[in-house]
């Protein structure tokens, strides 16, 4: 496969030029990259102007219900927390757990998305996200299941099961930082150029339309059960469930990196030459540095 001349930034060299080629199409993709370009489906560059096709309503739907589930443990977590015998230091090193965890996995996310495709990502975001949530179930029953003495032994406390928690919110840590960068990639990819901005707007308002309810509604179904945790985790791990649903639907091809036209497949060999070479993006590109901290 032809190589596409792409530009990219490094915080260790000037700006450069390198021939980046996409990876090569699994079968099944290939096969449906086929059957939509025989229905006359321009894959690379739409010049009808359409936003609002079936793939991005469900990326939209994606990345909703992924920060329903999001908000909902947000607000239900520190709760749950001081239930378990947390204090007001656990609270912030159980909320900061989540957040360091996605500092760390975010960076690689952007790889990932560029070879194992778009939507698998967005998959596996919300998926990995939901069964996270439901460990949270059982953290105060594994806890009661070691004993005391050894608990002792390691300076805590039986009655502070809040410790448990940590694992739960870093594996969910790493679900919300892989989903959004898949859920927006895909947003880029299917927008047409003139409206790229809207349609990163949309996606806004999809995730901030989870704020709207999601918290409330989680506080309702915790005072409707009488202060049971595992409904409202039950409940969130449904939403992200659901947007591992909506992600399935969406279609690799369409939603996957662009294959490169004939003129950039041209322009890649006259420039490329004997020095072409495969690299793999940068891990941090100086060119997002700006953005990233606005």
């Amino acid at each position: 496969m032809a190589a596409k001349l792409i530009p990219h930034y490094s915080l260790f060299s000037p700006k450069n030029y390198s021939l980046i080629s996409p990876p090569p199409p699994r079968p099944a993709l290939r096969r449906e990259r086929s059957a939509l370009m025989m229905q006359g489906v321009n894959l690379n560059s739409p010049s009808d102007n359409r936003l609002w096709t079936r793939d991005f309503v469900l990326d939209l739907l994606t990345a909703h219900f992924m920060f329903v589930a999001y908000t909902a443990m947000f607000t239900v977590i520190p709760l749950y927390t001081q239930a378990l015998g947390g204090d007001e230091t656990a609270l912030g090193i159980v909320v900061g757990s989540f957040g360091v965890v996605g500092l760390l996995v975010r960076p690689f996310a952007g790889r990932w998305v560029y070879s194992l495709g778009a939507k698998k990502i967005a998959v596996v975001g919300p998926a990995v996200f939901a069964v996270a949530t439901v460990l949270h179930i059982w953290a105060a029953d594994v806890w009661g299941m070691i004993p005391p003495s050894a608990l002792i032994a390691l300076g805590l406390s039986p009655e502070d099961a809040w410790p448990l928690i940590l694992p739960a919110r870093a594996v969910q840590g790493i679900g919300l930082a892989i989903g959004p960068v898949a859920t927006s990639t895909i947003v880029a990819n299917l927008a047409p150029a003139r409206r790229r901005a809207e349609a990163m707007g949309f996606m806004g308002n999809s995730i901030s339309a989870a704020g709207l309810y999601s918290p409330l509604l989680a506080f309702w179904v915790l005072e409707r059960f009488d202060g049971d945790f595992a409904f409202p985790f039950a409940y969130a791990a449904v939403a992200g469930a659901a947007g591992t649903v909506a992600a399935l639907g969406m279609s690799a091809a369409r939603t996957g990196i662009p294959t490169p036209t004939l003129s950039e497949r041209g322009a890649a060999n006259e420039s490329g030459g004997a020095n072409e070479r495969r690299e793999k993006a940068p891990l941090v590109s100086r060119a997002a540095l700006f953005p990233t901290a606005i």
